[in-house]
């Protein structure tokens, strides 16, 4: 897991600086296969849909649980309208787009929009890729979510969160879950925070690094035991590898959970930063 990390936080930090360039359009692939949304648009007919993807610059991003699929978004008055575009592919995928590809990079992130989507419980796995809008997760459905954001915060709060993995530079986040259903909740960011809300830390695989953020728990003993347990690995460099994996070859167990040919131990929750900090707690 300590690799799969440090590749991730430099995966943010590349993307930090190449955010620093002046972008003149909003733009993405397969274009001409997108369809022109609206305020307030039902996607029932797409047919069944298992995950969504959304690209959003700036406003909010909600993902909350309903009956039916669909769509709304909201601009601030006297702003000029650009409606959201999306397509869904073969697989079941929908995706989200801020605006027709081309618009005026300015002009669609001035809008900062509010997006509103309400998925049925066929949708279990959720994608944001943002650049300053907050986001909020709460579909009970969804055991998966991914976000990479650049300074925008949020919360995820799934009743079935299984794995949720939060990239950010600067943006802060809580998750909450119950442990016995986490595999995996990893957070990569170069400046900002992550909270954890858990029931229960009994057989958490806990991992923090930051060079100057702190760690923090509620929980009675947590504490005390990651900074021991970030003294030992300090003091014994000499271990190589990923302490975490095993080999894909060996018998599965309901222990592990596998990912890129290899197999972690459940109920891991890591936070790596330059100067973020982390904290687990009970949940209120």
């Amino acid at each position: 897991m300590k690799k799969f990390v440090a590749v991730l936080i430099i995966a943010v930090m590349a993307f930090a600086l190449s955010a620093c360039g002046r972008i003149e359009y909003y733009e993405y692939d397969d274009a001409e296969l997108y369809s022109v949304g609206g305020q307030e648009v039902n996607l029932d007919g797409l047919g069944e849909i298992k995950s969504v993807e959304i690209n959003w610059l700036d406003g909010e991003v909600n993902v909350v649980s309903g009956e039916t699929l669909s769509v709304k978004e909201e601009t601030a008055v006297g702003e000029e309208y650009l409606p959201f575009y999306y397509r869904a592919d073969d697989e079941g995928a929908l995706m989200i787009k801020n605006a027709k590809s081309g618009s005026d990079y300015s002009a669609v992130k001035n809008q900062k929009k509010k997006l509103t989507v309400t998925v049925p419980e066929t949708v279990h796995s959720v994608d944001l890729v943002l650049s300053r809008a907050s986001y909020n997760v709460t579909a009970s459905s969804v055991n998966v979510v991914v976000v990479d954001s650049s300074v925008g915060s949020g919360a995820i709060d799934c009743e079935y969160l299984s794995a949720a993995l939060v990239t950010s530079i600067s943006g802060n986040v809580k998750i909450t879950a119950k442990a016995q259903l986490v595999a995996a909740l990893v957070c990569v960011t170069v400046s900002g925070n992550a909270e954890v809300a858990l029931d229960s830390v009994e057989d958490i695989n806990l991992s923090f690094t930051s060079v100057s953020g702190h760690f923090e728990s509620d929980f009675e003993g947590l504490k005390e035991a990651v900074d021991a347990a970030n003294s030992a690995a300090s003091s014994s460099a000499s271990s190589s590898g990923d302490e975490n994996a095993t080999s894909a070859e060996e018998e599965n167990d309901d222990d592990y959970y596998e990912y890129n040919g290899k197999k972690y131990k459940k109920f891991t929750v890591s936070f790596t930063s330059i100067s973020g900090s982390f904290t687990v707690n009970k949940i209120a």
